[in-house]
């Protein structure tokens, strides 16, 4: 039988998704621009008009493709 792997993610990911869900976006937007933000990304670049308005409003910088 094969080995089965569990993956954590931390808990703020999560949170940063639920966070743009709750605001009528996309979960896993705001889990990119989480991450992006973490790993030293300057600006959130998206074709989603949605996700990019209400990052924008966080104070995130943005741009729209």
């Amino acid at each position: 039988m094969g080995r089965i792997w569990k993956l954590a993610k931390p808990r703020h990911l999560g949170k940063a998704g639920l966070a743009i869900l709750s605001d009528g976006g996309d979960f896993a937007e705001g889990i990119m621009a989480y991450e992006g933000n973490w790993l030293g990304g300057e600006t959130f670049v998206s074709f989603d008009k949605k996700a990019v308005s209400l990052l924008a409003r966080q104070g995130l910088p943005t741009r729209l493709l």
